[in-house]
């Protein structure tokens, strides 16, 4: 298994399918975000977020304006999309994923390549930069992959999001979600700052990340 865009013909594939999803989670889940002028704008966009459960994806991408939502995709780790046949189709015909291999990472399957080459086609990319999911609402270290994008694409906005309760709609190790009230809260767009190191950079994502939570 490898990093890799599961290719599904056109990015409009099944359109009517993925709206109607955005609906059923927005009533099933009661969704409501904070800050939507953050999210205003039409152009390409990382999105980062905390990572508690496999709704986040779907909860972060349905409270996006349509237009935004149509040409959003997500980072989604392969060893679980690509388990079975269900939901490598749920990640590449319904949500346009990409599917990334969390281990034995090489040039040759180089998640961040994955993601600069979506931003560079003109798409938006939802990542989860804790590199798996938490048991709770606290946020755990980011990994430095957030700072690779932004370094290779200075010029591209990181937008953070909270995604609040999911964990409780669905928890890890549960297959089948309990319909609570979830939210998102978007915080203030960041880029890299020149000569800004690494490890300041991710620090500085994890304090966003942190105003959201307390949003």
């Amino acid at each position: 298994m490898y990093s890799q865009r599961i290719e599904t013909g056109s990015f409009s594939r099944g359109r009517h399918l993925t709206e109607l999803s955005a609906g059923i989670a927005r009533r099933v889940f009661g969704l409501t975000e904070t800050c939507p002028d953050v999210a205003s704008q039409e152009k390409p966009r990382i999105y980062f977020s905390n990572h508690t459960s496999h709704l986040d994806f779907l909860l972060l991408w349905s409270v996006l304006p349509v237009e935004l939502r149509r040409n959003t995709v997500a980072a989604a780790a392969a060893d679980y999309w690509c388990s079975n046949v269900f939901r490598r189709w749920v990640a590449g015909h319904l949500f346009h994923a990409i599917m990334i291999e969390r281990h034995d990472i090489s040039r040759d399957n180089n998640p961040i390549t994955l993601v600069i080459e979506e931003l560079d086609r003109g798409h938006s990319v939802i990542i989860f930069p804790e590199g798996g999911r938490s048991e709770g609402p606290e946020i755990a270290e980011l990994k430095s992959g957030l700072y690779h994008i932004a370094r290779r694409r200075p010029d591209i906005e990181l937008v953070p999001a909270f995604i609040h309760n999911a964990n409780r709609a669905l928890p890890k190790g549960q297959s089948l979600p309990i319909p609570l009230i979830c939210s998102v809260s978007f915080g203030t767009p960041m880029r890299l700052m020149p000569g800004e190191s690494k490890g300041d950079f991710v620090a500085r994502a994890r304090q966003e990340l942190e105003r959201c939570r307390a949003a």
